[in-house]
């Protein structure tokens, strides 16, 4: 099962609850594979049990999350009664090669290393447009001299994906340095 199809699904489970929080980490190396890290984070007072409801039917579900992924679960105290969350992050057992995924290109030439990623519009509500629904954090094999998001250093990049966002579609984009 690819990191997508997780990311649908997670999606469509948690699509109600809006004190839900979602983040996807790529560490890239030169050769297009990457390691991933797909976190769901919740607030344990509002939507604890229904997040650990939703993750316990769709591991159940696609059987293969427990042979291809390592699934954790984690306590998150932010310091207060009401603000302790849980983290359930997927991260993958074997690489996952980015040339397979029709939404992102990766590639060298000439010594620079690009990624983009296409995110396709989707038909949402007009509720809150300026709420994060997601980031996507990326590493390169190398510094990253340009990124369509302000949030880079280093060989690391950040996007924050807002609702607004998913209405018109985007592209992100970062190459390295040469």
């Amino acid at each position: 099962m690819t990191i997508k199809k997780i990311a649908i699904v997670c999606a469509c489970l948690f699509m109600f609850t809006s004190c839900l929080e979602q983040e996807l980490v790529l560490n890239i190396n030169k050769n297009g594979k990457a390691n991933l890290k797909y976190s769901v984070i919740v607030e344990d007072t509002y939507a604890g049990e229904e997040a650990q409801i939703a993750v316990w039917g769709m591991v159940n579900s696609f059987p293969e999350l427990k042979d291809n992924y390592t699934i954790e679960k984690k306590a998150i105290d932010d310091g207060g009664y009401f603000n302790n969350k849980t983290a359930y992050e997927f991260s993958n057992n074997d690489l996952v090669d980015l040339k397979s995924n029709q939404n992102i290109d990766f590639y060298e030439k000439d010594g620079v290393y690009w990624f983009e990623m296409k995110i396709p519009s989707l038909e949402i509500d007009n509720d809150d447009d300026d709420e994060v629904i997601y980031s996507l954090t990326i590493t390169l094999p190398k510094e990253i001299e340009m990124a369509t998001t302000s949030r880079f250093s280093s060989n690391r990049a950040t996007w924050k994906i807002h609702k607004s966002d998913l209405k018109t579609g985007m592209v992100l984009k970062a190459f390295t340095v040469k």
